[in-house]
C-alpha cells in the first residue's frame, strides 16, 4: 500500500470511529505518522480525508486529544500535527490533552508544549472528564 492511500484509509477509520458515538475522545488522530512516514506534500486526497475526519469529530461532538506522546516516538512531534489542530480549532472542536504515559516519569511530559500549540491556535479552554461528564478548564488555570 502506498503512503497516500494509507493516510486516507487511516483518517477514514478515525472518522468512522468518531461517527459511532461510542467515544468521548479521539486520541492520536494522526498516529499513522508515528514512524516518520509522511503523506505526499500537498496531497488533496489526504487533505480531504483529514477534513472529513474532523467533520465527523465535530458532528459527533467528540473531543480531540492533543498528546505529547509523539515527542517520545520516532516521529518526534505532538499528535496531532499543528495543521490539524488549527483546522479543528477553526471548526470549534473541543480538545483535551494527555501525555499517554506508560511509565511514571512520562506523566505530564511535554504538556506545556501541547497547551502552547492550543493557545497559538486560539484555543482558551480544554475539556476534562469526570465519570464521563465534561468540565471545561481554562488553559491558564491548567498551566
Amino acid at each position: 500500500m502506498n503512503v497516500e492511500d494509507a493516510y486516507c484509509d487511516y483518517f477514514d477509520l478515525v472518522a468512522r470511529s468518531a461517527a459511532t458515538g461510542m467515544f468521548d475522545i479521539i486520541g492520536h488522530p494522526d498516529l499513522i505518522k508515528k514512524f516518520g512516514q509522511r503523506a505526499p506534500k500537498g496531497s488533496k486526497r489526504v487533505d480531504r480525508a483529514e477534513s472529513l475526519m474532523l467533520e465527523a469529530v465535530k458532528a459527533s461532538e467528540t473531543v480531540l486529544e492533543i498528546s505529547s506522546a509523539g515527542l517520545r516516538k520516532p516521529v518526534g512531534e505532538i499528535y496531532p500535527h499543528t495543521r490539524i489542530v488549527q483546522k479543528a480549532a477553526a471548526m470549534g472542536i473541543y480538545f483535551c490533552f494527555g501525555s499517554d504515559a506508560h511509565a511514571p516519569n512520562e506523566v505530564g511530559h511535554g504538556m506545556d508544549a501541547c497547551l502552547d500549540i492550543l493557545q497559538s491556535c486560539g484555543v482558551d479552554e480544554v475539556v476534562a472528564f469526570e465519570k464521563r461528564q465534561r468540565r471545561m478548564l481554562a488553559i491558564r488555570e491548567v498551566k
